[in-house]
Parts: C-alpha cells; sequence; structure tokens
C-alpha cells in the first residue's frame, strides 16, 4: 500500500525426486511504500534432480524502495533457472542481495532493471562455486530516466565449477550513471571465471564505467597467515571467508547474520 511499511519472509521448497516446479511471481510495491522481502530455497536432503523455473516480475512505484534478499539451499543436484524483470518508476529504488554459497548444479540467473527518472538500483550477488557447478549471474540495467543511477556487485569464490558473469548497463537518460565491478577468488587449477561487462552509451549525457579482479590468494597471504600458526588449508578458509563477508558488509544484518551461520558451518 501507499506510505507503507513492511516485511515479507517467503520460501521455496521441493521434496520430491525429479520435480520441476513452476512458479510465477508478481511483487507491487506501491508510491512511498517501503518494502524487505528475505526469501529462501531450498530442496529436501535426498531430492535429486529437481528443476526450478520462476518468473517474476515487480513495479516499483514513485518514491517506493524494495529490498530483496535471496539465499539459496538447493541440493547438489539441482537446477535453477528464475527470470526477473524489474520496474521502477520516478525516484524508485531497488536493492538485490543474491547469494549462492551451497553446492548445486546449475543456476542461471540474468534479471532486467528499468529505471525511471531518478531512480535507483543496485544489484549484488555473492557465489561459492563447486566442483561440477555451472553458476551464471548477470544482469541488465537499462537507465531510461534522467538523473537514474545503476550499479551491478559480483563476488565469486571457485574451487574447481563455471562461473560466468554477464552484466550490461545501458545509459540513456540525461545524467545517468552506472557501474560494474566483478571480483572472484579462483581457489585451484580447475576454477573457471568469465566476466563479461557490457556499458552501452546512448546519451553524451551520461557516465559508465568498470573494473574487475579475477585471480587466485597469494603466498605471501598464505605464508603469512602460517606464521600465525594457521596451517595452510586454515589460512585457505580465513581468507575466503573475511572475502565473503567484505562482499556482503552493505547487506541487510538478516542477511549477514545469515551468511556468517553458513560461514561457520561450511566445511
Amino acid at each position: 500500500k501507499k506510505n507503507s511499511f513492511g516485511y515479507v519472509q517467503t520460501c521455496f521448497l521441493t521434496s520430491q525426486e525429479g520435480l520441476e516446479q513452476r512458479v510465477q511471481n508478481i511483487i507491487v510495491v506501491e508510491e512511498n511504500a517501503n518494502l524487505d522481502i528475505f526469501t529462501g530455497c531450498l530442496s529436501n536432503s535426498h531430492v535429486k534432480d529437481n528443476v526450478h523455473n520462476a518468473i517474476t516480475d515487480i513495479f516499483i512505484g514513485k518514491n517506493a524502495k524494495l529490498t530483496f534478499n535471496m539465499i539459496h539451499s538447493w541440493g547438489k543436484s539441482s537446477r535453477v533457472f528464475p527470470k526477473v524483470r524489474v520496474y521502477v518508476q520516478e525516484g524508485g529504488t531497488y536493492i538485490s542481495n543474491y547469494i549462492v554459497w551451497e553446492e548445486v548444479k546449475e543456476i542461471v540467473s540474468n534479471p532486467v532493471v528499468e529505471l525511471g527518472d531518478g531512480a535507483k538500483t543496485i544489484l549484488q550477488t555473492l557465489s561459492h562455486i563447486h566442483a561440477g557447478s555451472r553458476i551464471d549471474l548477470g544482469g541488465t540495467i537499462r537507465l531510461l530516466g534522467k538523473n537514474s543511477s545503476g550499479e551491478i556487485h559480483s563476488s565469486a569464490v571457485s574451487s574447481g565449477g563455471e562461473f560466468v558473469t554477464k552484466t550490461a548497463i545501458e545509459g540513456i537518460g540525461d545524467g545517468s550513471k552506472g557501474h560494474i565491478d566483478c571480483n572472484a577468488l579462483l581457489l585451484n587449477k580447475k576454477a573457471l571465471v568469465t566476466a563479461i561487462p557490457e556499458l552501452y552509451s546512448r546519451n553524451d549525457k551520461t557516465q559508465l564505467t568498470h573494473e574487475a579482479f579475477l585471480g587466485s590468494i597469494s603466498n605471501d597471504e598464505i605464508e603469512y597467515l602460517q606464521t600465525k600458526g594457521f596451517s595452510r588449508d586454515e589460512a585457505e578458509e580465513l581468507i575466503v571467508k573475511g572475502f565473503a563477508n567484505k562482499s556482503i558488509e552493505k547487506m541487510p544484518d538478516t542477511v549477514r547474520q545469515k551468511m556468517s551461520s553458513i560461514l561457520d558451518n561450511a566445511k
């Protein structure tokens, strides 16, 4: 409703082997409203070869704000294909925090966000790509309105799977600004990371930037921690946790607390 504030928690569960789950979501945040959504996705431990297909349309009204938090906990053989489109009206804000840390077979998620005058969006992803996994997390922002702004931040740790992040920002409105960055930590020689940032300037009054870092943990960092009494495996674990915590430091407390629990329980 207009001028309201709300918090919603949802969960998608698959409990049947080989199930294809098909979901359609419509989210409307009306003028001057503020909504936080926390969504978890999981499958029972015995479930194999499940597929999740979801179509989500999000409409954010004038001066409204939506913070959408997603943490995946699918099974090792799950395949997940969400399709998201977001429409943000004048002065509105859309923030997406998307985390994939536990092992999954395949995820492909490339949301599209369209912004009106003075609207803004921030798309943040953090993922751990395990051996045998394929994770494709990208996104497109269309800066249609005057003084609209968008950011895409991709962070990934790969221990042997394939990670692709294809991101794009299209600057159309006068005074629009966009930025893309990608940081990936490669833990072994089997890790495969592909970062494809695309910037499209349709207006000489737009400003678009990008930066990226893809690399392994330096031996200097490992050796320093070893001098403090940590084994090599313990040192690597500390560095990965530090990388993950740095990536989520601007996310809501609920997300950071859940991620802290996941990291503490991770092997």
